[in-house]
C-alpha cells in the first residue's frame, strides 16, 4: 500500500507543480495583479494546498526509506513494518509542523 501510495503522490505532486508553474505564469504576467494573491484565501485552495504539502512529504518520507532499503537496511518484516509507520507518522508530523509554523 505504500509503494502504491508512493507512486500517487508522485503522480499528484506532478500536477500540483504544473498547477502552480501556471499559477506562477498568469501572476507575472499580469504583472502581479493582487487578485492571483487572493485566491490563497479561498478554503478550497488551502485545503489542497495542504493535500498537496503532504503529498510531498510523504513521497520524501517513502522515498528516504526506500534509500535506506538500497544500502541492504531494514529488510526483516518487523523493519519494514515498522519503517512504513515511521514514514507516514513522520509526513503527517511534518505537514503539520509546515502549517502550523507559518
Amino acid at each position: 500500500m505504500l509503494s502504491i501510495g508512493h507512486r500517487l503522490s508522485g503522480v499528484g505532486l506532478f500536477f500540483a507543480l504544473a498547477a502552480f508553474c501556471w499559477w506562477f505564469t498568469f501572476w507575472v504576467f499580469s504583472k502581479f495583479e493582487p487578485y492571483y494573491l487572493e485566491i490563497f484565501d479561498n478554503i478550497i485552495v488551502k485545503i489542497i494546498l495542504i493535500i498537496a504539502s503532504y503529498g510531498f512529504f510523504y513521497h520524501f518520507s517513502t522515498g528516504v526509506r526506500h534509500l535506506v532499503w538500497d544500502t541492504g537496511r531494514w529488510f526483516s518484516i518487523p523493519a519494514i513494518n515498522a519503517s512504513g509507520i515511521g514514514a507516514v507518522i513522520l509526513s503527517i508530523v511534518l505537514t503539520a509542523v509546515f502549517w502550523l509554523g507559518m
